[in-house]
């Protein structure tokens, strides 16, 4: 310790002895010499920025001329595109003149395929492919008169019917290139609808009427009249002494329902009416607010208030009608909803039982989980499930139940976009003028064979299906068929308004894509491309592989992408130069062409190639024709 304090006192004595040796600084010395420090510091930093600005003017002008010469190069490339695809135009326009010829000859024997299927199944019903025979029933229809319940309903039956015809006829139109003529009938059933409406209205006016003729001896009406699209009941209670069941069960028409309480003391009439053509969401010209669309047609239920009942007047018998009584006939009840205080949305009513609704639908239509019931919300205009629960379907007797505090106009609903995006596809040639595309779905996946002019449906084999499994279809008409029971496999853009991760793509685009793959699939296997969708609305990509040998599939590594665009003004295509497996879409892309086969065909086998040659214009039109319904690269 002595020794730690000798060489502390030692070096105390040091530092004051160079203290004493230094002179001591006056304040405008230690001024001066601050600021020639700062001075210092400043010219140090000027430096660093005028270096900094050098190389940044340096990377400018670098930047500059990097950009320079890039769109020079571009600009060279669209010069020498122009001229390419100009080129590749006019030697592809005698091929197109010529395939146009066949084109016309082909779809005139699809025409005579599809009028001979048609011949085949006798009916009095007016020919659907004939707008004079349609306009002729309509204006009967319009004109007929007739104070019979049954009458009335006989004529929407068979309006229904003959709405039905023009439903499968229009998907006939498209595959017979027709589409100029879809709107007429979508504009006609839209006037057949609510022409049916109309109808109904007039068929329970004069049930209300005559409601006592159908009255047994307890004055209890309950009577249903059934047709194939139609059940119309009617059920009313006479005897005001006589108390209200709390369930009714329609055994006719196969509905079960619990009875909210009326809010009329009178007597009154339930009107029970379950179509398979909607009549209540058919005003026409309204936006598409909805993201679920009705399943095999609509329920209706209805408090009607009755007309005073006839009395005895000396030899005749007098009933006294007001004016249009029907349009204040309809009774509130417990169970219906309210608009909210500004009248723009419905509120679901307050303190009430759930009631019990029980109703079986049609065979042909796929029920999958979660079965959803909803109820339409005239206001803003979509199928509202709010207040509707325990649903559930019973396969074996079609009977679909739930628990509803709103009652009436409900039906079965599903989302637009149950079964989109689809998960992967892949289109591949499996013989001479015969291919399978196959759609995985979310719950099922679809398979189609592909020969001349006609595609059959292989998989699922489900009883929904029965009618069309295995049957040769026109191609649209199946994909049409395949939506009449479920399947979201015959899209719109409109499905997709509510779906954020899908772009519908240009038309123009996405036909072009088809035609191309049409021609080429004899030779190539085609599959959907991960990137599709992050390319855009006016691009496709899709992926090809060679599959020269039918009953050989080509290898994974085998498949090129392929980006089919709409850019300057021009739709071409190239090989897309961005692996499946990256980790982010870059767009790069070899040397456009006009057509696919120009960008495959300096890499196309022999066999490919013969193949596409040995292949029938009929085949590829089927092909085409299925891609334009599927929309694939719309919706995948």
């Amino acid at each position: 310790s002595d020794v730690y304090k000798r060489q502390g006192i030692n070096a105390e004595y040091g530092r004051r002895q160079v203290d004493a040796l230094m002179p001591k600084l006056s304040k405008k010395q230690l001024e001066k010499q601050k600021a020639e420090l700062e001075a210092q510091l400043a010219a140090e930093r000027a430096a660093k920025e005028c270096a900094a600005a050098s190389e940044a003017e340096r990377l400018r002008i670098i930047g500059e001329e990097e950009a320079r010469t890039k769109a020079e190069a571009e600009k060279v490339r669209r010069v020498e595109e122009v001229m390419r695809l100009k080129e590749e135009s006019n030697s592809f326009g005698p091929f197109k003149a010529h395939r146009a010829s066949l084109q016309k000859a082909s779809l005139g024997d699809l025409i005579e395929l599809i009028n001979w299927e048609r011949y085949k199944h006798d009916s009095v019903l007016p020919d659907p492919d004939s707008e004079k025979e349609l306009n002729s029933m309509m204006s009967e229809w319009q004109h007929f008169v007739s104070e019979d319940t049954e009458e009335i309903l006989s004529t929407i039956e068979r309006s229904a019917l003959v709405m039905q015809t023009m439903h499968e006829r229009i998907p006939e139109l498209k595959d017979e290139g027709k589409y100029h003529r879809v709107g007429w009938y979508q504009q006609r059933i839209h006037e057949m609808q609510l022409e049916n409406r109309r109808r109904i209205g007039e068929a329970t006016a004069i049930t209300l009427q005559n409601i006592e003729k159908l009255a047994n001896k307890d004055r209890e009406v309950k009577r249903t009249w059934a047709s194939k699209n139609m059940s119309y009941s009617i059920w009313g209670n006479l005897n005001p002494q006589h108390k209200v069941p709390r369930m009714l069960d329609m055994d006719q028409a196969g509905i079960t329902f619990d009875l909210p309480k009326c809010l009329s003391r009178g007597v009154h009439a339930v009107r029970c009416l379950q179509t398979t053509f909607d009549h209540v969401c058919i005003d026409g010209n309204m936006p598409d607010n909805d993201d679920k669309r009705s399943l095999g047609g609509v329920l209706c239920f209805d408090f009607l208030a009755l007309p005073p009942f006839e009395r005895p007047a000396l030899h005749w018998r007098m009933q006294h009608l007001p004016i249009d009584f029907l349009k204040t006939a309809v009774l509130n009840h417990t169970n219906c909803p309210t608009p909210n205080a500004d009248g723009t949305a419905l509120e679901l009513p307050h303190n009430v039982v759930p009631l019990n609704v029980k109703f079986k639908v049609e065979e042909h239509l796929l029920v999958r989980e979660p079965v959803t019931v909803g109820w339409w919300d005239h206001i803003g205009r979509k199928w509202s499930t709010l207040g509707v629960e325990s649903s559930s379907f019973n396969p074996q007797t079609r009977e679909v139940s739930c628990e509803t505090v709103v009652f009436s106009p409900i039906s079965l609903v599903q989302s637009k976009s149950l079964d989109i995006p689809y998960r992967s596809w892949f289109l591949t040639p499996t013989g001479l003028n015969r291919a399978m595309l196959s759609i995985e779905m979310k719950t099922h996946t679809i398979r189609v064979e592909l020969t001349e002019h006609v595609a059959t449906l292989l998989q699922p084999d489900l009883p929904e299906l029965k009618a069309i499994f295995n049957k040769p279809m026109p191609p649209t008409s199946l994909a049409a068929a395949l939506a009449r029971s479920g399947f979201t496999i015959n899209p719109v853009d409109a499905d997709i308004e509510h779906v954020e991760t899908l772009v519908a793509k240009e038309p123009l685009v996405e036909q072009q894509l088809h035609e191309d793959m049409s021609m080429l699939i004899q030779g190539y296997t085609f599959r959907g491309s991960v990137w599709n969708q992050a390319a855009g609305r006016n691009k496709c990509i899709v992926q090809a592989a060679e599959k020269p040998d039918y009953e050989i599939d080509p290898m994974t590594e085998t498949y090129k992408g392929l980006l089919h665009m709409w850019e300057n003004e021009a739709v071409k295509i190239g090989i897309l130069q961005c692996d499946e497996t990256a980790a982010i879409y870059k767009e790069k892309f070899e040397t456009t062409h006009l057509r696919m086969e120009n960008v495959l065909q300096p890499t196309m086998p022999d066999q490919s190639a013969a193949n596409i040659r040995e292949s029938s214009l009929p085949f590829q039109e089927c092909v085409r024709h299925m891609l334009d319904a599927t929309r694939l690269f719309s919706f995948c």
